[in-house]
Parts: structure tokens; sequence; C-alpha cells
């Protein structure tokens, strides 16, 4: 039977400086039980424990960690920490720590905030999607940046000329279509047809991109897949092909 009496202290911590409960119980002074009382002696050993956790997350994964976990939230307090030498920064052995984790060959690539870089994957970015007309899928390095982009404008840039161009690019009328859902860039197609036919009094051509997609729904419709199978959009192309105005274009 396990002995009933190990004791657990715990603690938390607040955004910027851990902090201890005080008045626990200590462990109680038995030698038999000794090892297995849960003790976290220093906020330094917290510090540490934290930073190898950091350290193997990265040689697991080849990247720092996501936006949204813990793991990110205590990297983004170590760089503020640094950057103004406050709390655990204040502490010189955990300092030169940190100092040799980010002037680190193996790691140094990953703590760089460098405008070039970004810029470099930036613009391999766009030259892709003119090249090829569409984002570059996930399991590729440029597809996985591109990812990583949308998540750190998502929570926040941080750094304020990154996210104007980044804003300037997604809303760029030759790029933004490929940032949008896929139902809402169908009612943004759908729309521009019914513009295009107001104001020439035909369908676009069909070598034209509207024309390759009108034709695109013709098919979808009439064999009553991708698009066409949600009904509130096959219920709109309906409408719009039996519509008096438009119909002609479609009979």
């Amino acid at each position: 039977m396990q002995n009933s009496n190990i004791c657990y202290v715990y603690y938390y911590y607040v955004p910027v400086q851990f902090n201890y409960i005080d008045n626990f119980p200590s462990c109680p002074n038995n030698n038999a039980i000794e090892n297995e009382c849960k003790l976290i002696t220093s906020d330094e050993d917290i510090w540490y424990d934290k930073f190898n956790e950091l350290k193997k997350y990265i040689d697991d994964n080849n990247k720092l960690p996501s936006f949204k976990s813990k793991l990110s939230r205590w990297l983004k307090k170590q760089k503020i920490n640094y950057k103004f030498y406050k709390n655990s920064m204040s502490n010189e052995t955990i300092r030169n720590e940190w100092e040799k984790l980010i002037n680190d060959e193996k790691y140094k690539y990953f703590f760089i905030i460098n405008e070039e870089i970004w810029y470099d994957k930036f613009n391999e970015l766009k030259c892709f999607v003119d090249i090829n007309g569409k984002l570059p899928v996930t399991k590729t390095k440029l597809g996985s940046w591109l990812n990583e982009q949308k998540q750190n404008y998502k929570y926040n840039m941080e750094n304020k000329k990154i996210k104007k161009e980044w804003e300037i690019f997604i809303n760029d009328d030759k790029y933004k279509h490929l940032f949008i859902s896929r139902k809402n860039r169908w009612f943004d197609n759908f729309n521009k047809i019914k513009i295009y036919i107001d104001v020439n009094g035909s369908l676009p051509i069909e070598d034209s991109d509207l024309g390759k997609w009108i034709s695109e729904q013709k098919k979808s419709y009439e064999h009553n897949i991708d698009d066409m199978l949600k009904k509130n959009v096959r219920k709109e192309w309906e409408s719009f092909m039996n519509d008096n105005k438009y119909k002609k274009y479609f009979y």
C-alpha cells in the first residue's frame, strides 16, 4: 500500500514572475518517503525546467512552439524579460544561459528578429502564387511558413511594419481571393459573374478566369458535385439560372 503521508507542495505564477504560496506544511521528516516528496525549491529550478522543455521542443519539431501553447507564452515572457533585463533575466546565471541558447548555431535561427529573413520568405510566397495561381500546400516548407504567418497575424504580429505588409498582401485584389474561405470565394465569384453580365450583356469568354469558373459551376451543378453539394449554393445557382434577367445565358 502506498504511503498516505506523501507531501505535495504546489506553486503558481503570474505573467511576469513566479510566486510561491507560503505556509504550506513541510515534508515530513521521514527518510522512507523523502524521495517521493514533490518539492520545487526555487524560481531558478522552475525556469530551467521550462528552458529545457523549450530546447527539447525545438529539437523534436525544428520550430518554436505554437502561439496557443503555454510554452509559447513562457517563451514570449522570456524575450520581454531579456529585452528589459527584468525578472528571471536579471539573474546573471539565467541570462547567460539564455544568451548561449539564442547565439548557439543550432538554435539562433529561431530567435533572429530579422526583417530580411521574413521578406525573403514573403517574396518567395508571392512568386509562388504568381507562377502557380494558388497557395503552397501545408506539407511544404513554404506552406508551413505561410501557416505560421496566418497564426502570427491572427494572434497579433509584433512587428508593425511586417504586419502592415501582410495586411496589404492579403487584401490586394490580386491575392485576397486566396485568403478567404471556400464558401466566401464562391459567392465572391458568383457576384462578379452577375456584375459582368449586367455590364457587358454576355457571359465572360471561356478562356478568362471567370469564364473557366462558370464552366466549372455548370459541370458541378449537372453532376451535383463540389460546391453544388451545398444546399444554399445550389439554391442560389438555380435562382440565378432561372431569373428572367439571366436565364437566356443558360438555356
